[in-house]
Protein backbone atom coordinates (compact mmCIF):
# COMPACT_ATOMS: atom_id res chain seq x y z
CA UNK A 1 0.00 0.00 0.00
CA UNK A 2 1.16 3.51 -0.92
CA UNK A 3 2.35 5.62 1.56
CA UNK A 4 -0.16 8.73 1.94
CA UNK A 5 2.71 11.10 0.88
CA UNK A 6 3.61 9.31 -1.86
CA UNK A 7 -0.28 9.27 -3.27
CA UNK A 8 0.26 13.13 -3.00
CA UNK A 9 3.51 13.70 -4.11
CA UNK A 10 1.97 11.51 -7.00
CA UNK A 11 -0.84 13.99 -7.58
CA UNK A 12 1.31 17.40 -7.32
CA UNK A 13 3.74 15.66 -9.87
CA UNK A 14 -0.03 15.32 -12.51
CA UNK A 15 -1.17 18.65 -11.89
CA UNK A 16 2.67 19.80 -12.90
CA UNK A 17 1.76 17.88 -15.99
CA UNK A 18 -1.65 19.12 -16.41
CA UNK A 19 -0.37 22.90 -15.93
CA UNK A 20 2.09 21.92 -19.14
CA UNK A 21 -0.63 20.52 -21.00
CA UNK A 22 -2.89 23.64 -20.02
CA UNK A 23 -0.55 26.48 -21.35
CA UNK A 24 0.34 24.55 -24.47
CA UNK A 25 -3.11 24.51 -25.06
CA UNK A 26 -3.90 27.74 -24.56
CA UNK A 27 -2.59 29.48 -27.91
CA UNK A 28 -5.12 32.30 -27.99
CA UNK A 29 -3.94 33.38 -24.22
CA UNK A 30 -6.88 33.50 -22.11
CA UNK A 31 -5.29 32.50 -19.17
CA UNK A 32 -2.40 35.40 -19.81
CA UNK A 33 -6.55 37.71 -19.79
CA UNK A 34 -7.52 36.09 -16.55
CA UNK A 35 -4.50 36.54 -14.69
CA UNK A 36 -4.34 40.43 -15.73
CA UNK A 37 -8.20 40.36 -14.52
CA UNK A 38 -7.12 39.85 -10.87
CA UNK A 39 -4.22 42.21 -11.27
CA UNK A 40 -7.14 44.99 -12.50
CA UNK A 41 -9.72 44.21 -10.13
CA UNK A 42 -6.47 44.89 -7.10
CA UNK A 43 -6.95 48.57 -8.28
CA UNK A 44 -10.78 48.66 -6.73
CA UNK A 45 -9.03 47.25 -3.66
CA UNK A 46 -6.41 50.01 -3.73
CA UNK A 47 -9.46 52.61 -4.45
CA UNK A 48 -10.93 51.88 -1.56
CA UNK A 49 -8.07 50.70 0.76
CA UNK A 50 -9.71 52.47 4.08
CA UNK A 51 -13.17 51.68 3.72
CA UNK A 52 -14.35 48.17 5.81
CA UNK A 53 -15.99 46.04 2.93
CA UNK A 54 -12.59 45.86 1.30
CA UNK A 55 -11.76 42.93 3.27
CA UNK A 56 -14.55 40.70 1.05
CA UNK A 57 -12.82 42.08 -2.00
CA UNK A 58 -9.46 40.89 -0.68
CA UNK A 59 -11.11 37.52 0.19
CA UNK A 60 -12.71 37.41 -3.03
CA UNK A 61 -9.54 37.87 -4.96
CA UNK A 62 -7.45 35.80 -3.20
CA UNK A 63 -10.38 33.19 -4.34
CA UNK A 64 -10.48 34.31 -8.14
CA UNK A 65 -6.19 33.31 -7.97
CA UNK A 66 -7.71 30.07 -6.54
CA UNK A 67 -10.01 29.40 -9.05
CA UNK A 68 -6.77 30.23 -11.92
CA UNK A 69 -4.94 27.99 -10.10
CA UNK A 70 -7.45 24.94 -9.84
CA UNK A 71 -8.00 25.73 -13.56
CA UNK A 72 -4.59 26.00 -14.84
CA UNK A 73 -4.30 22.00 -12.90
CA UNK A 74 -7.41 20.18 -14.12
CA UNK A 75 -9.01 20.87 -10.96
CA UNK A 76 -12.18 22.08 -13.04
CA UNK A 77 -15.05 21.12 -10.53
CA UNK A 78 -13.35 23.50 -8.23
CA UNK A 79 -12.31 26.04 -10.51
CA UNK A 80 -16.14 26.53 -10.74
CA UNK A 81 -16.72 26.50 -7.02
CA UNK A 82 -14.45 29.20 -6.51
CA UNK A 83 -15.29 31.45 -9.63
CA UNK A 84 -18.67 31.55 -8.13
CA UNK A 85 -17.17 32.65 -4.61
CA UNK A 86 -15.34 34.99 -6.44
CA UNK A 87 -18.59 36.76 -7.86
CA UNK A 88 -20.82 36.52 -4.55
CA UNK A 89 -18.10 37.65 -2.30
CA UNK A 90 -17.65 40.71 -4.28
CA UNK A 91 -21.19 41.49 -4.79
CA UNK A 92 -22.32 41.28 -0.89
CA UNK A 93 -19.15 43.34 -0.32
CA UNK A 94 -20.75 46.33 -2.35
CA UNK A 95 -24.03 45.29 -0.64
CA UNK A 96 -22.88 46.06 2.54
CA UNK A 97 -20.83 49.23 1.10
CA UNK A 98 -24.22 51.03 1.26
CA UNK A 99 -25.16 50.23 4.28
CA UNK A 100 -23.22 50.44 7.83
CA UNK A 101 -25.58 47.97 10.01
CA UNK A 102 -25.82 45.75 8.42
CA UNK A 103 -22.05 45.64 7.57
CA UNK A 104 -20.66 46.33 10.96
CA UNK A 105 -23.84 42.97 11.71
CA UNK A 106 -22.12 40.82 9.25
CA UNK A 107 -18.14 41.83 10.86
CA UNK A 108 -19.63 40.68 13.80
CA UNK A 109 -21.16 37.15 12.41
CA UNK A 110 -24.31 38.60 13.26
CA UNK A 111 -25.27 38.58 9.16
CA UNK A 112 -25.32 36.07 6.55
CA UNK A 113 -24.97 36.81 2.72
CA UNK A 114 -28.30 35.72 0.50
CA UNK A 115 -27.79 35.59 -2.89
CA UNK A 116 -31.56 36.28 -3.56
CA UNK A 117 -31.11 39.51 -1.41
CA UNK A 118 -28.03 40.96 -3.73
CA UNK A 119 -30.33 40.13 -6.87
CA UNK A 120 -33.56 41.52 -5.71
CA UNK A 121 -35.40 43.18 -8.21
CA UNK A 122 -36.85 45.80 -6.26
CA UNK A 123 -33.89 46.16 -3.61
CA UNK A 124 -30.81 44.78 -4.59
CA UNK A 125 -27.55 46.26 -6.25
CA UNK A 126 -28.97 45.75 -9.87
CA UNK A 127 -32.44 47.41 -9.31
CA UNK A 128 -33.02 50.74 -10.92
CA UNK A 129 -33.57 52.37 -7.37
CA UNK A 130 -29.79 51.17 -6.41
CA UNK A 131 -28.21 52.46 -9.79
CA UNK A 132 -30.51 55.89 -9.84
CA UNK A 133 -28.51 56.57 -7.05
CA UNK A 134 -25.43 55.54 -7.21
CA UNK A 135 -24.86 55.63 -11.48
CA UNK A 136 -28.22 56.96 -12.98
CA UNK A 137 -26.96 57.02 -16.66
CA UNK A 138 -26.41 53.12 -16.38
CA UNK A 139 -29.67 52.36 -14.45
CA UNK A 140 -30.98 51.10 -18.15
CA UNK A 141 -28.60 48.19 -17.69
CA UNK A 142 -29.97 46.75 -14.65
CA UNK A 143 -32.07 44.10 -15.85
CA UNK A 144 -29.76 43.42 -18.09
CA UNK A 145 -26.59 42.72 -15.44
CA UNK A 146 -28.87 41.38 -13.01
CA UNK A 147 -30.07 38.56 -15.54
CA UNK A 148 -26.67 37.54 -16.19
CA UNK A 149 -25.76 37.55 -12.84
CA UNK A 150 -28.13 35.05 -11.78
CA UNK A 151 -27.90 32.82 -14.77
CA UNK A 152 -23.90 32.78 -13.95
CA UNK A 153 -23.88 31.92 -10.28
CA UNK A 154 -26.91 28.97 -11.48
CA UNK A 155 -24.15 27.77 -13.87
CA UNK A 156 -21.53 27.80 -11.91
CA UNK A 157 -23.47 26.44 -8.67
CA UNK A 158 -24.53 23.21 -10.86
CA UNK A 159 -20.61 22.31 -10.12
CA UNK A 160 -21.48 22.22 -7.04
CA UNK A 161 -24.53 20.49 -6.77
CA UNK A 162 -23.82 18.62 -9.35
CA UNK A 163 -26.05 16.58 -11.79
CA UNK A 164 -25.88 14.18 -14.75
CA UNK A 165 -25.53 16.69 -17.47
CA UNK A 166 -22.32 18.69 -15.35
CA UNK A 167 -20.94 14.94 -14.45
CA UNK A 168 -20.88 14.14 -18.19
CA UNK A 169 -19.24 17.49 -18.88
CA UNK A 170 -15.97 16.68 -16.24
CA UNK A 171 -13.54 14.15 -16.51
CA UNK A 172 -13.67 11.18 -14.50
CA UNK A 173 -10.42 12.03 -13.49
CA UNK A 174 -7.33 15.02 -12.98
CA UNK A 175 -6.19 15.11 -16.26
CA UNK A 176 -6.44 18.44 -18.90
CA UNK A 177 -10.14 18.36 -20.55
CA UNK A 178 -10.29 20.70 -23.40
CA UNK A 179 -14.75 21.14 -23.19
CA UNK A 180 -14.09 22.36 -18.98
CA UNK A 181 -11.27 24.58 -20.03
CA UNK A 182 -13.47 26.60 -22.40
CA UNK A 183 -16.55 26.85 -20.56
CA UNK A 184 -15.02 27.63 -17.32
CA UNK A 185 -13.59 30.95 -19.50
CA UNK A 186 -17.28 31.00 -20.97
CA UNK A 187 -18.17 31.61 -17.51
CA UNK A 188 -15.47 34.29 -16.48
CA UNK A 189 -16.36 36.19 -19.15
CA UNK A 190 -19.56 36.59 -17.87
CA UNK A 191 -18.32 36.80 -14.35
CA UNK A 192 -15.76 39.67 -14.96
CA UNK A 193 -17.86 41.79 -17.04
CA UNK A 194 -21.00 41.86 -13.95
CA UNK A 195 -18.38 42.10 -11.27
CA UNK A 196 -16.63 45.24 -13.59
CA UNK A 197 -19.91 46.98 -14.20
CA UNK A 198 -21.23 46.58 -10.62
CA UNK A 199 -17.89 47.75 -9.25
CA UNK A 200 -17.92 51.15 -11.67
CA UNK A 201 -21.13 51.69 -10.49
CA UNK A 202 -20.97 51.84 -6.90
CA UNK A 203 -17.60 53.76 -6.90
CA UNK A 204 -17.14 55.65 -10.11
CA UNK A 205 -17.33 58.73 -8.09
CA UNK A 206 -13.92 57.74 -6.43
CA UNK A 207 -12.68 58.48 -9.82
CA UNK A 208 -12.81 61.90 -9.82
CA UNK A 209 -9.67 63.18 -10.72
CA UNK A 210 -7.79 62.15 -13.87
CA UNK A 211 -4.84 60.02 -12.57
CA UNK A 212 -7.49 57.66 -11.06
CA UNK A 213 -9.29 57.95 -14.29
CA UNK A 214 -6.23 56.85 -16.47
CA UNK A 215 -5.59 54.03 -13.63
CA UNK A 216 -8.74 52.04 -14.85
CA UNK A 217 -8.86 53.40 -18.34
CA UNK A 218 -7.44 50.16 -19.93
CA UNK A 219 -9.29 48.04 -17.41
CA UNK A 220 -12.88 49.69 -18.08
CA UNK A 221 -12.61 49.88 -22.07
CA UNK A 222 -11.64 46.41 -22.43
CA UNK A 223 -14.56 45.09 -20.13
CA UNK A 224 -17.54 47.35 -20.41
CA UNK A 225 -15.87 50.20 -22.83
CA UNK A 226 -18.80 49.28 -25.71
CA UNK A 227 -21.60 51.35 -23.20
CA UNK A 228 -21.43 54.91 -24.87
CA UNK A 229 -21.72 56.19 -20.74
CA UNK A 230 -18.25 54.80 -20.64
CA UNK A 231 -16.93 55.93 -23.87
CA UNK A 232 -18.64 59.51 -22.96
CA UNK A 233 -17.03 59.32 -18.80
CA UNK A 234 -13.78 58.57 -20.37
CA UNK A 235 -14.01 61.46 -23.33
CA UNK A 236 -14.12 63.40 -20.20
CA UNK A 237 -17.61 64.20 -19.54
CA UNK A 238 -19.33 63.33 -15.97
CA UNK A 239 -21.64 60.29 -16.41
CA UNK A 240 -23.92 61.88 -13.23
Amino acid sequence: MKSYKKIYSEINKLNGSIVEETFDYDKSGLLSKSHYFGTEYEKWIDLITNRKENILYKSALNEYYMSNLALVQGNYRHAFVSLRFFIEQTLFGIQLSINEQELKMWLNRKKDMYWSSIVNEESGIFSKVYIDVFCPNLSRYADKYRNMAKQVYRNCSEYIHGNDIIDCRLPEKIQFDEMAFNAWHKEATIVKSVVTFSMFVRYYDLLDNMEAKENFESYLTDIIGHKPEIQQFYDKECIA
